[in-house]
């Protein structure tokens, strides 16, 4: 350890225990360091002051920042409340319209639907008004053309076809019985003495009082009045035979034509048409045709039978029916 000299000791006049050890420093210095430390002790109790006003500001300033951030967390979280309540209400009307748009939609459809239906029930009614009213005008029609025919003069043509078979009886007298004062029917008497003089048939006109309306044949006896099978020409008489020849070509010709009655010319055997009387007078096995009016009133009870039967007053016969 370094020793002091005498001179180097404190003066006697400073009173105080004497420090063992004692740096090497004068008053001055030590005032001098004191002054220092005592300034440093202000600056750093400054500056600790001012740290603590720093951190007490700092501390507050973080503070409001925080409430900031909480209350602005606070106010989106509100906001965010509300619109999603918003959200939920907007989606519960919307899902309410909807709904109602869907029942709306529904009933509409169900409107549709039924309107379409009666629309289609209304088609099927008028469909079935329409064909109801075709079929009254096609039977209007039908009629109004069996009503023509029926007025219609009653005329035969000689076609060839029609009138081969006639030529097998040729030879075959016919007396032709027609009312006096008928145009219609002289004119159909001497229409069908022209067709018969065609198949080499001897044809005589007579003027009768006693003609029934209409036209009729009679020839021959009846086949069932004889032995063996009516409808064996073998067991017909010549003259019934010639009889039945013409009769199917009075009713072919009228058929096809549509000039004349539209049922069947009938044959029946000549004593129906009794011989023996004046008005019917003719010699014996020839063919006689009684030519009347017009049966107007027949042929419309006849066209009332044939609409209530066949559904048409026009049935068209091409052949004569077999005699019961």
């Amino acid at each position: 350890m370094p020793r002091y000299s005498a001179a180097d000791k404190p003066s006697q006049a400073i009173r105080g225990p004497s420090p063992r050890w004692v740096l090497p420093m004068t008053l001055e210095s030590w005032n001098t360091l004191n002054t220092t430390v005592q300034s440093l002790g202000a600056i750093f109790g400054f500056l600790a002051v001012l740290c603590g006003a720093f951190a007490i500001v700092a501390a507050n300033r973080i503070g409001n920042l925080q409430e900031e951030r909480l209350a602005t967390a606070e106010t989106n979280l509100e906001e965010t409340r509300k619109q999603t309540e918003e959200s939920r209400q907007g989606t519960a009307l919307a899902l309410a319209e909807a709904a109602k748009i869907k029942a709306d939609s529904e009933r509409d459809v169900a409107s549709l639907t039924r309107q379409a239906e009666e629309l289609r029930a209304s088609a099927a009614e008028a469909n079935e008004r329409a064909a109801t009213a075709n079929k009254a005008a096609e039977e209007v029609r039908a009629e109004s053309l069996a009503l023509q025919r029926i007025m219609r003069p009653r005329r035969v043509y000689g076609n060839s076809e029609w009138v081969g078979p006639l030529h097998t009886f040729a030879g075959m007298k016919a007396v032709i019985f027609v009312i006096p004062d008928d145009f219609e029917s002289s004119a159909l008497a001497n229409n069908i003495a022209s067709v018969l003089a065609e198949a080499k048939w001897q044809p005589e006109l007579r003027v009768s009082t006693r003609e029934f309306d209409g036209l009729s044949v009679f020839s021959g006896t009846w086949p069932g009045d004889r032995p063996g099978p009516g409808d064996n020409p073998e067991n017909q008489d010549y003259a019934w035979r010639a009889g039945e020849a013409l009769a199917n070509f009075l009713t072919r010709n009228f058929a096809q034509t549509e000039t004349g009655p539209n049922i069947p010319i009938f044959h029946q055997p000549e004593e129906i048409l009794p011989r023996d009387l004046r008005a019917w007078s003719r010699p014996e096995g020839v063919v006689a045709i009684s030519v009347g009016m017009r049966p107007v009133v027949n042929n419309l009870l006849l066209l009332k039978y044939m609409k209530n039967v066949y559904g048409s007053p026009i049935k068209p016969q091409t052949t004569k029916p077999d005699h019961p």
